[in-house]
């Protein structure tokens, strides 16, 4: 039974069964073999002692709860913020990201060096969504 795991597993559950305290593992990457072969997967588990009825531990309870799919997800929305974020600052355009209610977050290095404004100094409402060729005929464009 879950052999691939044993080394990680088999000491947890040692623990518990010998009166140690409950576990509590979250999003522990514990890789299984499954569908023909080892897949990477991720886990929130837990191993608690059930007494018997000497008062010991009779029995080892287990909680688990494959977490895999919240996992890669996380994991590809911080690629992706990661990514959005090197082509925000890499980009030629002067841009000004806001938040939900409008108000500027961040300028890019494209702003600064287009407006000679300094990133930190962009005013509420404010934004600049311009290319280095319209900038060059003065156009600046407001959006509020």
């Amino acid at each position: 039974f879950w052999v691939e795991i044993w080394d990680t597993i088999g000491p947890q559950i040692a623990q518990v069964m010998a009166g140690g305290e409950a576990t509590w593992h979250e999003d522990q990457h514990l890789p299984i073999w499954r569908n023909g072969r080892m897949e990477d997967v991720w886990w929130t588990y837990s191993y608690s002692g059930v007494p018997d009825d000497d008062g010991g531990v009779g029995g080892c309870l287990v909680t688990c709860q494959e977490t895999t799919a919240r996992v890669r997800a996380e994991a590809a929305l911080r690629e992706s913020e990661a990514r959005f974020r090197a082509l925000f600052e890499q980009s030629p355009l002067s841009m000004v990201l806001h938040d939900l209610e409008g108000h500027p977050t961040e300028a890019n290095a494209a702003f600064e060096r287009l407006w000679g404004v300094s990133r930190d100094a962009v005013p509420p409402g404010y934004s600049v969504f311009a290319d280095p060729q319209l900038a060059a005929a003065g156009v600046l464009a407001h959006f509020k």
